[in-house]
């Protein structure tokens, strides 16, 4: 007789039932690597000979298995899920990218590498397909008015400017009939002397020798290796992003003395790059002059960078939006009321969300960051994730009253702002003197101003 019966194959256990999902990767990857025919003594002689390359073939082993699952994973959720999306005609979404080339010209700084250009077509693929991407006028004129966006409406931005948003980025937007914004800190184009202090430290870590060491207290920090470096990077970013702005400056620039005597390029565009884009479509923001994080300077330092980097867009392009983006999202209710009174109808922060009109704060944009880790698959749950956010996201209150805002259509005052409808269904702005179409009653204290009830609801 049968051993187990006849449909006892139901009943084998392929892997361990108690095991972890990581666990499992591993007895998987070990059962394979005993079922292969190496010779006798071939395991021990390549283990004593081969230690650490072994090591790192069978960690490489396990991120692709891994890889390969998880991204089976999060498409068939992603299709679940976009399956059963609700659609809202007042949500939101905004992508936030900074720079778009191949991921071996960035080594260890994967921050800003948001996507290779190869990926990043893919997505501009799928968001042409399966979403409406909409242009910086049409949400303006969505917060403006308190009328509906396109169902599934993304908004793409770019910060910081980078030259390979123009080389790489743009030309697959073109492809795609798909617009876009890009918020330029204004200190930097077409000076050659001027460079973020990221892109600064990352010069240094990269060119420096590899016995070097630091004082204080990163002494045990190593360079050796692009590994060692890697490490080194991660801490001596964070530390930096914990220092006000002058120490940080001034320790950035220690750092690099320290390490290496190589002196960091400007990688971002220049003003007649940016004035081809925006001639092209591409809608400007301002996003500072130095890129300071705002909640680590005075009020007056951050009136002065706002303001500033809002008058240099005007004076380079003739024209600006009233658009700004927070440099890396940081912001007080401070900030926040220095952006409202230089006029500024939307502005942008980092924090992961979806947005509504009439609910969202239009100075406290949130965004979707897209880094080199964001396959698509991760891409499109996100999208969907962030599609409710807006309605489930915080609302403003207002400090008087404590009453939340309630779901009704909020008309926003753009003081000294007129719109103007061009050619090619593209909007520009104009400055002119005239005030809001109308200032109804109840002005907030938040910069907001309420629409007045209305028998509709």
């Amino acid at each position: 007789m049968v051993r187990g019966g006849r449909h006892s194959w139901r009943r084998r256990r392929i892997l361990p039932t108690t095991l972890s999902s990581r666990s499992r990767l591993r007895y998987l990857c070990r059962v394979l690597y005993q079922a292969a025919p190496w010779p006798q003594g071939a395991t021990t002689a390549l283990l004593h000979r081969f230690p650490n390359e072994l090591s790192s073939g069978i960690r490489t082993m396990h991120s692709l298995a891994a890889h390969s699952i998880t991204s089976r994973l999060l498409n068939s959720l992603a299709f679940v899920m976009e399956r059963f999306e609700k659609l809202n005609p007042h949500a939101l979404r905004v992508l936030t990218y900074h720079r778009i080339l191949e991921s071996n010209n960035l080594a260890f700084q994967t921050g800003l590498a948001s996507a290779t250009p190869s990926d990043f077509e893919a997505q501009m693929r799928f968001l042409a397909r399966h979403y409406r991407v909409v242009s910086m006028p049409e949400v303006l004129r969505a917060f403006s008015e308190g009328g509906p966006l396109p169902e599934r409406s993304v908004l793409i931005t770019f910060d910081d400017a980078y030259q390979d948003v123009a080389e790489n980025a743009w030309p697959i937007l073109e492809r795609y009939s798909l617009p876009a914004a890009m918020f330029v800190a204004t200190a930097y184009p077409d000076q050659p002397e001027q460079v973020f202090w990221w892109d600064r430290l990352h010069q240094a870590i990269s060119s420096s020798e590899p016995l070097t060491k630091l004082p204080g207290q990163f002494h045990e920090l190593e360079f050796h290796d692009p590994v060692a470096r890697a490490r080194s990077y991660k801490v001596l970013n964070g530390h930096c992003k914990l220092l006000r702005n002058d120490e940080l400056q001034t320790f950035v620039c220690d750092v690099s003395k320290r390490l290496t005597q190589t002196p960091a390029t400007n990688k971002v565009m220049g003003w007649d790059a940016i004035r081809r884009l925006a001639s092209a479509g591409m809608a400007i923001g301002a996003h500072t002059r130095t890129h300071p994080l705002l909640n680590q300077v005075s009020v007056a330092r951050a009136r002065e960078e706002v303001l500033g980097s809002l008058e240099d867009v005007k004076r380079e392009l003739g024209s600006v939006l009233p658009i700004f983006a927070y440099p890396g999202g940081s912001l007080t209710a401070e900030v926040v009321n220095v952006a409202d009174e230089a006029g500024v109808v939307l502005a942008f922060t980092t924090e992961r969300g979806g947005n509504e009109v009439g609910i969202t704060d239009r100075l406290r944009i949130r965004r979707i960051n897209v880094g080199r880790n964001t396959t698509l698959p991760v891409l499109r749950t996100r999208l969907v994730a962030c599609s409710t956010s807006g309605r489930l996201g915080r609302v403003q209150r207002n400090p008087q009253s404590q009453q939340s805002l309630t779901r009704k259509r909020i008309s926003v005052r753009i003081a000294d702002w007129g719109w103007h409808r061009l050619r090619h269904g593209r909007w520009q702005p104009k400055m002119s003197s005239c005030s809001a179409e109308s200032e109804l009653q109840t002005r907030r204290p938040d910069g907001f101003v309420h629409a007045p009830e209305s028998d509709e609801g």
